[in-house]
């Protein structure tokens, strides 16, 4: 029974992990609105509505429940910056959407 049991615990561990990755996202796709210095990534939702932002595998939080959770960088270091005059950090809204409706998927 015990073999039984880790052989099903493994299955739906690897049919998880299979299935993680979060929606590929990239500068070419999203122009204007790309808020990062890196070409490409992906959002990912973990954790209950954790959503952040993974490159080199590394993740990134972009909501504030990922942030107050303390387990993800902070995604500061790959903003990039709107033209000038403004010169202020790019809006992460857009790529925290798409984490959240990867949340409810």
């Amino acid at each position: 029974m015990l073999l039984f049991r880790n052989i099903v615990v493994i299955g739906l561990a690897i049919m998880v992990l299979g299935c993680s990755g979060g929606k590929h996202v990239s500068q070419h796709d999203y122009k204007d609105v790309w808020p990062f210095i890196v070409e490409s990534g992906s959002i990912e939702c973990l954790n209950e509505n954790e959503v952040v932002f993974t490159h080199n595998g590394d993740n990134y939080a972009l909501n504030a429940k990922a942030i107050r959770s303390g387990k993800y960088l902070s995604v500061e270091s790959m903003r990039k910056r709107n033209p000038p005059p403004s010169n202020t950090k790019m809006s992460l809204k857009e790529m925290t959407r798409i984490g959240l409706k990867e949340c409810r998927e």
